[in-house]
């Protein structure tokens, strides 16, 4: 799962087409796929778009629903120290 999404992290979606990389599943959000081979999946509504001076923008979202596997899971709610996230550090460049 790292090598995949370190791609997708990598290559911009205006140039590279990254829909067909992952088999998807919907959820409550029937325009929002989410990814089957993920332990954790959240379906986000937008609700707003900060423009950081036309240079990046920040996304600000609401979580609908989410989907774990129960192998991530502590008496029926997530626990995040039964799933293994993904988290990249700029500054040595290590996952």
């Amino acid at each position: 799962m790292v090598e995949i999404t370190d791609y997708c992290g990598i290559k911009q979606g205006k140039r590279e087409e990254k829909s067909t990389l992952f088999e998807v599943f919907y959820g409550e959000l029937k325009n929002t796929p989410l990814i089957k081979a993920a332990p954790i999946n959240m379906g986000c509504r937008l609700m707003e778009t900060v423009d950081l001076e036309g240079t990046h923008y920040i996304f600000i979202g609401e979580i609908i629903d989410a989907h774990a596997e129960d192998t991530c899971l502590t008496n029926g709610k997530q626990d995040i120290q039964r799933f293994k996230p993904i988290a990249y550090s700029t500054t040595d460049m290590k996952y």
